[in-house]
């Protein structure tokens, strides 16, 4: 299953799956022409590749159906949610400054989890049916 979202006030379009790596990864090709390859036995992958057709940078994350266990899907989730804040936001020349706040990066990432926490709790429900 896929979810959209637009990250404020970043304009980035965020694409969410959860599901068989390999099936998230054909979507991902077929609906933005975003080429990558995995290892099906991950249980998460993030990255970022520019797509000409949507004009904007489109950042991903795919969580695997393979994480039954609930603390591992969170685990997961929380892992690639910091890398997907980091890519977006070293994206727009925002880089994490050690010994800093880093203010950006705690917003970006408390908004993305807000919003996608009720689909990501809905789809590991129904992995665990």
């Amino acid at each position: 299953m896929h979810k959209q979202i637009i990250a404020q006030p970043y304009d980035a379009l965020v694409s969410v799956g959860v599901g068989s790596i390999e099936s998230q990864l054909r979507t991902l090709k077929r609906k933005y022409g975003i080429v990558e390859h995995a290892d099906d036995t991950w249980l998460g992958l993030c990255n970022t590749q520019y797509c000409e057709k949507l004009q904007r940078n489109v950042f991903y994350i795919i969580i695997s159906d393979r994480n039954v266990d609930k603390k591992k899907y969170w685990n997961t989730i929380t892992h690639e949610i910091l890398h997907l804040t980091q890519a977006i936001l070293e994206h727009k020349g925002v880089p994490f400054q050690r010994g800093k706040t880093n203010e950006p990066y705690t917003y970006l990432m408390g908004h993305i989890m807000g919003e996608l926490f009720e689909f990501f709790e809905k789809e590991y429900n129904k992995i665990n049916k």
